[in-house]
């Protein structure tokens, strides 16, 4: 018997929902700047991918910096996504 974890429930529905209402719910990809639990002084930028509302998957792209630094890499982050779209 295996275990199903959440994760893998919602990669399932979002894979359904892709299938069956495509044009109606893209997925989109938001960048954001966040501190660390263990350390408040440390950030890390994650990538959301959100369906709706709802985050689906979140990964992390960077970790161990100071705020002015993640929080210039999400600006990037962002400026790029605008301009290949």
């Amino acid at each position: 018997m295996a275990i199903i974890t959440l994760q893998q429930m919602k990669q399932a529905a979002l894979n359904i929902l892709n299938q069956s209402f495509a044009q109606s719910y893209p997925p989109t990809i938001e960048y954001h700047a966040r501190r660390t639990d263990d350390n408040p002084r440390v950030w890390k930028v994650v990538e959301l991918t959100m369906l709706g509302k709802e985050v689906v998957n979140t990964k992390e792209l960077a970790t161990d910096l100071k705020r002015n630094r993640a929080e210039a890499l999400v600006r990037l982050l962002r400026n790029n996504q605008k301009d290949g779209s």
